[in-house]
């Protein structure tokens, strides 16, 4: 199965970014559920909830790990 074709769920609580991510289209995940995705640093994925967007995963800041947070 390619990297296109793949669908992962997983339930985490969406909160705000940090400020120096704004706008720059980052989604910050714990490195666990990343690998727990097969994704790597700079994969393009979508976050669907009650709306859908897109962006880069990229791991979560130190300080935020172990929140089962995606900053967005």
């Amino acid at each position: 199965m390619s990297a296109m074709d793949a669908t992962t769920k997983i339930r985490l609580r969406v909160v705000e970014a940090a400020s120096s991510d704004v706008g720059r289209g980052l989604i910050r995940l714990e490195p666990s559920d990343m690998e727990s995705m097969g994704l790597r640093p700079g994969d393009i994925i979508k976050i669907t909830g009650k709306r859908s967007t897109v962006g880069k995963a990229m791991p979560s800041h130190k300080e935020s790990r172990g929140q089962s947070w995606v900053q967005i």
